[in-house]
Order: C-alpha cells, then sequence, then structure tokens
C-alpha cells in the first residue's frame, strides 16, 4: 500500500494501520502486485465476493515465467490469500450488518422527541 506520509506530517505519527502492517520480506512485493492485478479477474454477483478463478491466476503465473513446482506454489498462495481476503471481507460486513441492527434497535426505544415522552409543551 502506498502511503503519501500526509497523516504524519499533519499529526506527527503513522497511522495505527501503516504501524499494525505486517513485516514485507524479500518478494511479498511481488505476490502483492499479483494479488492486485488478480483480483481485478473477480466475478462479482448478488453482491458476494467470488473466488478468483484457478486458471486466470494460472495464466497469471505461466505469463510471469512460473513452472512446474514453482507454478504450483503460486496458484497455491493466491487462492489461500483471496480465500483469506473473502473471509475477512464477510466479516466485515457481518459486522457492520450487526452494528447496524445495534443502533436500528437503540434508535427504535428512544423516546420520540417530537411531542412524545420528554417533549416540552408549548405555551
Amino acid at each position: 500500500m502506498v502511503w503519501s506520509g500526509q497523516y504524519k506530517r499533519s499529526t506527527g505519527r503513522d497511522p495505527d494501520w501503516y504501524r499494525k502492517r505486517p513485516v514485507m520480506h524479500r518478494g511479498d512485493e511481488i505476490l502483492v502486485g499479483a494479488y492486485n492485478r488478480l483480483s481485478t479477474c473477480r466475478p462479482f454477483a448478488n453482491g458476494d465476493l467470488w473466488p478468483i478463478p484457478w486458471d486466470k491466476i494460472h495464466q497469471y503465473g505461466v505469463s510471469r515465467g512460473f513452472a512446474g513446482a514453482m507454478l504450483d506454489f503460486f496458484v497455491d498462495v493466491m487462492m489461500l490469500v483471496d480465500q483469506e481476503y473473502r473471509h475477512y471481507e464477510r466479516q466485515q460486513a457481518q459486522e457492520a450488518a450487526a452494528k447496524d441492527r445495534r443502533q436500528a434497535e437503540k434508535k427504535a426505544k428512544e423516546p420520540d422527541r417530537v411531542g412524545g415522552v420528554g417533549a416540552r409543551r408549548r405555551r
């Protein structure tokens, strides 16, 4: 992820997401870049993230010169990363929906301030 540093310039510290980011090892940028590109091949329907098709991952690996065990490794890693990403996104959506439900329930329990319980009478 590219970070411009504007947050640090304005606050004097790095953002939380930047401090908590995973350590990138040599070669990780190849896998991260590949996943970002392959994510554009993902089918999207009914508001759900679908897996990146195996053939797209395989074609990408071949186009980058991977063969044999290295190609198998690349495909396996991309599929695992995609599986985890989709799980994370589903979890985030469920948490957001639960939060929205809690807020709606809380709002429904609050008294109506316009002419309802607790409203002031005009004289």
